[in-house]
Parts: structure tokens; sequence; C-alpha cells
């Protein structure tokens, strides 16, 4: 049996909650804070892939409203069910990359979508995360977020 279940199952003998440390929890639990001290009641999470900030913010106690845009689609359709499934103050914005004007661009996915850019990839990211490795180019709706922010 690995060390950490022994580690685990020993804290719930005695009544002690065992994590793994995190320094994502601490990010995230400093920036909840820094928001709520700013009074900021709106988060704009612009690449937001599956959700996983917004889920991070939420669960670290902003009470805040966060606007999520994302424009991969098979992302983007899981971010609305995590938005929809967070019962939170968590907009999804339609599927669009945010850039300096409203149309249409070439986003190129990466291996790990969390890597996917509108921007040119170089042979060093490649080199230096190999999972960033670019797979596929698809075109997506573009827009200012001053032309979304209204709506």
């Amino acid at each position: 049996m690995p060390l950490n279940n022994i580690i685990k199952k020993l804290g719930v003998l005695a009544s002690v909650d065992v994590r793994k440390y995190s320094d994502r929890n601490i990010f995230s639990k400093r920036l909840v804070r820094y928001l709520r001290d700013l009074k900021i009641e709106l988060v704009v999470d612009v690449g937001a892939n599956r959700g996983q900030f917004g889920n991070s913010l939420f669960s670290h106690g902003f009470k805040g409203k966060l606007l999520s845009i994302e424009p991969i689609p098979d992302a983007h359709s899981k971010l609305e069910l995590a938005a929809a499934n967070s019962k939170r103050n968590w907009l999804v914005a339609p599927r669009m990359a945010l850039t300096h004007q409203r149309g249409f661009a070439d986003l190129t996915i990466a291996e790990n979508s969390a890597s996917s850019s509108l921007l040119e990839f170089s042979n060093e990211l490649e080199r230096l995360v190999p999972v960033a490795r670019p797979v596929t180019k698809i075109e997506v709706p573009t827009m200012r977020l001053d032309q979304l922010l209204p709506s």
C-alpha cells in the first residue's frame, strides 16, 4: 500500500483530515482574500478551459461573479457543465476567443488543450513542454472584451 494511503488512513483513525500540500491552493486562497479586500465583484477568466480556475475560486470562498471565456468546442462544453453544476454566479460566454477585433482566427490546439493559443507556437516551447505540441488548428470566432461585457 502506498505511503500516502497509509498516512490518510492514520489521519482518519485520528479524526484528522490529511491533504496533499499544494501551492495552487495557497495561491487561490490568497487571491480570493485579495479580491474580497479590494471589493472586486467580477472576475473574467480568459481561456477558461474546463473551468479549473473557476472551481478553485469558488471552492476557496469567492462570492462574486465569474465570467469564463473559452474557444475550444470540447472544453467549452465541459465548462458550461461545470458552471451549471456549480450553482454559483458563474456565467459562460458563447464559444469564442478574445482578441483585438471581432471576426475569426486560427486557434492552434495543443496536445494538452490548456496550451492552445492564437499565437504562433515556437519549437522552444515544444522542447520545454512536450505536451504543448500543436495537434491541429481550428477557426474560432473572436471578439473584443469591451464588445462582450455590455451584453
